[in-house]
């Protein structure tokens, strides 16, 4: 979980638009619909939240920032695929890699009732998203990220 939310805040750095989601941060956990969506976009806006810390402080148009970020991701999605390998669990077969066992991993913890108190506190907060689940996010970043340097923007 904590390693996706250094995705989603590299995510939010590169792009520059941190707390600029639809949702606001008093929208976070149990009053987000149970869905995949209301997941992904619990997860967005975590990030969003905490790279709102780090852009008070510095310019989101700073390219030492957006390099910074960049590497935070890269190293963020080596580790998820380094836990896969420890785990034992193939890639492909990963609900952090493969879109299909991530949405329905997501909405059987969405549906499911808790049986601990662990179980509670996890329901509180929400169930875990995954690295997939926000490929377009990490796409439209990294392909922003590439263009601004192409085009001598940064």
């Amino acid at each position: 979980k904590k390693l996706l939310h250094w995705i989603l805040l590299s995510r939010s750095l590169l792009a520059g638009n941190a707390g600029k989601s639809s949702g606001d941060s008093s929208d976070l956990g149990e009053n987000r619909p149970r869905t995949v969506e209301g997941v992904i976009q619990n997860a967005i806006s975590s990030a969003e939240n905490s790279a709102l810390l780090v852009l008070e402080h510095a310019s989101p148009s700073r390219w030492q920032l957006k390099c910074q970020a960049a590497k935070s991701a890269t190293l963020a999605l080596q580790e998820l695929a380094a836990l896969c390998q420890e785990e034992d669990v193939a890639i492909q077969d990963s609900p952090h890699f493969n879109p299909i066992v991530a949405k329905k991993t997501c909405q059987k913890r969405c549906t499911e009732k808790p049986s601990t108190s662990a179980d509670v506190t996890s329901l509180l907060n929400g169930p875990s998203s995954y690295a997939i689940l926000h490929l377009r996010e990490m796409t439209t970043s990294a392909c922003g990220s590439a263009v601004a340097t192409l085009d001598h923007a940064e």
